[in-house]
């Protein structure tokens, strides 16, 4: 089954809702009050045309799904207020699942993901649990409250070209990866900023690296807020290398 909101199509949630596929097109909004409730066990597509801006509000309820990919070809914006957003594993689907998440996927997809309360949980087992923000459009993350639990990996600006940039004012943002190939890349191929202007960043283990590749270009800006690396752990509890690459 699937939802789709076309161009200029509006709808608001509140009760519970599965299913497979949501799309939202140009102008198309959706928005996910309290008790509400949306599980998609494949993905959801935002900006999924050429047009105005799709967007995805989360205002007390919760949406969980197998993977997304926000700006395909139209922009998008993902506000999360307050309640949960949720990436998980649904075993039917595997192999889409498989689909690592996307903020600004595609040409004309500039897109943005405003956290301001709730949580954001990417946390999980799968390489699906990735979010690239900057693949073939620019991507953005504010965040200004809230939680955002990384999964495996965060990549801001993807592509050459394009950029993904993290600014955090307020709130907490909790990376922990299970290998030094995880955790956060500044520039991986493109252009990347993380700008710490509050809160709190803290690194578990994997890495948190700028400048991925010789065609990428990072920046990590700390104005505020606290930073914590810590060096990787080993599963047999010893400790290796310190996990900041420059």
């Amino acid at each position: 089954s699937s939802v789709v909101i076309g161009v200029n199509g509006e709808a608001v949630l509140s009760s519970e809702s599965t299913s497979t596929y949501l799309t939202l097109g140009g102008n198309g909004a959706l928005t996910v009050g309290p008790g509400g409730s949306l599980t998609l066990m494949d993905s959801f597509w935002i900006g999924n045309k050429d047009g105005g801006e799709s967007v995805l509000t989360i205002d007390g309820g919760t949406v969980v799904f197998g993977h997304f990919i926000a700006g395909n070809g139209g922009p998008s914006r993902i506000i999360l207020k307050d309640g949960t957003l949720q990436r998980q594993y649904f075993a039917d689907f595997q192999d889409v699942c498989m689909t690592q998440c996307m903020l600004g996927y595609a040409w004309n997809g500039t897109s943005t993901l405003e956290i301001r309360g709730g949580t954001f949980n990417m946390s999980g087992t799968k390489a699906g649990d990735s979010l690239y923000v900057g693949r073939n459009a620019d991507g953005t993350i504010c965040q200004t409250g809230g939680r955002y639990l990384c999964g495996n990996y965060l990549a801001l600006g993807l592509n050459s070209g394009f950029k993904g940039i993290y600014n955090l004012y307020d709130g907490e943002v909790a990376f922990s990866g299970r290998s030094l190939l995880e955790g956060c890349s500044i520039g991986s191929g493109g252009y990347g900023e993380f700008n710490i202007y509050g809160g709190t960043v803290t690194a578990a283990n994997g890495r948190f690296q700028l400048s991925d590749t010789s065609t990428a270009f990072g920046k990590l800006r700390l104005c505020g807020g606290r930073l914590q690396i810590y060096p990787f752990t080993k599963d047999n509890g010893a400790t290796t290398r310190d996990n900041m690459f420059i």
